[in-house]
């Protein structure tokens, strides 16, 4: 159940089927697939553990509701247009509903932990600051936080941390940088994969789970009528 008081956390996200394409390289679609969803599991995970937070997840397929229900979060469907498309109306709902602020994070931040979550809101002065994050390989967003009555534009995608800096400027908002290395980690390049091996020498362990519950749902995974079981998501 909704509550007003709370910072709703949007987790925009692909089809499992649809991300990590630059992977293509090293990782066939289902890996692609089980890696996806295991780094959605993991944000969930951790803003889970956060206190006074609601987590909504934006988009993607049956494979992300399910993982979306099993950490207990809300899933919205993407409306179309594109990810700044599908957020504006998340946006617009979350403060119309109360939310003192609401906190944008991809879903594949696989080094986020929950002291990062609770000092991004720290960074925000009890809510009286945006906070952004620069995702360092190519100048994207990596995390937003903008409180309820100092919105400003969503222009998430490549340099959009500058253009997000340009548009607070403007509307007079004040902002702070978070430069949390887990929040300037993006997980989009072989090079990208090989590093998040050495900090999680469990991964492979966990992605060779997810290509058996992937090839053990594939034919009911889109029915409403055999929805995946709590113990198969379990990692």
């Amino acid at each position: 159940m909704t509550n007003q008081r709370h910072l709703r956390v949007l987790v925009p996200m692909k089809p499992a089927y649809d991300g990590k394409s630059r992977l293509a390289s090293v990782l066939d679609a289902e890996g692609r697939a089980a890696l996806s969803l295991h780094l959605l599991q993991h944000v969930l995970s951790v803003v889970a553990q956060v206190a006074a937070t609601e987590t909504w997840v934006i988009g993607g397929d049956a494979l992300v509701q399910h993982v979306t229900a099993f950490e207990s979060a809300r899933w919205q469907q993407d409306t179309g247009g594109g990810l700044n498309d599908a957020l504006r109306p998340a946006i617009r709902i979350a403060f119309e509903a109360g939310a003192p602020a609401i906190l944008v994070l991809p879903g594949d931040l696989g080094l986020l932990t929950p002291q990062v979550v609770e000092d991004l809101v720290k960074l925000s002065d009890g809510f009286r600051k945006a906070v952004l994050a620069r995702a360092s390989a190519d100048g994207g967003t990596n995390a937003l936080l903008v409180p309820r009555g100092l919105a400003f534009g969503t222009f998430f995608g490549q340099d959009s941390f500058q253009r997000h800096m340009d548009e607070a400027r403007k509307a007079n908002v004040p902002v702070d940088v978070s430069t949390a290395p887990c929040l300037a980690f993006d997980l989009d390049t072989p090079h990208d994969l090989a590093l998040y091996r050495e900090r999680r020498p469990d991964l492979e362990v966990a992605l060779s789970s997810w290509r058996e519950k992937l090839r053990s749902q594939a034919p009911d995974i889109g029915g409403r009528q055999n929805p995946i079981r709590k113990q198969v998501l379990r990692s």
